[in-house]
């Protein structure tokens, strides 16, 4: 589902026994409006060689490392000229491991740690992925989906269309 407010609100007000989950797809586009917010931010506070660095590589942000074999090297130069960025981007290769976590327990832990880490980064785009999962449910449960005990618990993968 998307993460939105205003959906998370009609879900709740309309269908308040249904649990609320957050597909794969949703969570990774709200970390890749975030990586691409703090780029754009970065851009206006850097000086003009800086900026060139930036410009024009936002799709190069925005794709997973292991999907750059032949740009690799330009994405490590550009993360290595800007720390904000860096971070961000090692933290989205970090949250993707969420989704292999196994059981409901260690996803669980692995989200309150990976949130702590958004936390008290500082970046602030991370700050607001970090509400959005938080709030969203108020346990994380919301990315965990609650499965029956017979059935083994498996994040959603699905990718949906708003």
């Amino acid at each position: 589902m998307d993460m939105s407010t205003s959906y998370t609100s009609a879900v709740r007000e309309h269908l308040p026994d249904v649990p609320i989950v957050f597909d794969r797809y949703h969570v990774m586009a709200l970390i890749n409006r975030q990586i691409d917010t703090l780029r754009r931010e970065q851009q206006h506070h850097l000086d003009t060689q800086e900026t060139k660095t930036l410009k024009g590589n936002r799709f190069l942000l925005l794709r997973n490392y292991q999907e750059l074999p032949d740009k690799k090297g330009r994405l490590d130069d550009l993360l290595m000229a800007n720390q904000p960025l860096f971070t961000m981007h090692v933290m989205k290769a970090q949250f993707r491991l969420f989704w292999n976590q196994g059981t409901a327990d260690r996803a669980k832990s692995f989200l309150l740690n990976w949130c702590f880490d958004a936390l008290t980064s500082g970046i602030k785009q991370l700050c607001a992925v970090d509400s959005t999962i938080l709030t969203s449910n108020g346990d994380c449960s919301a990315i965990t989906p609650t499965r029956s005990p017979t059935v083994p618990w498996k994040a959603s993968t699905t990718k949906s269309r708003p």
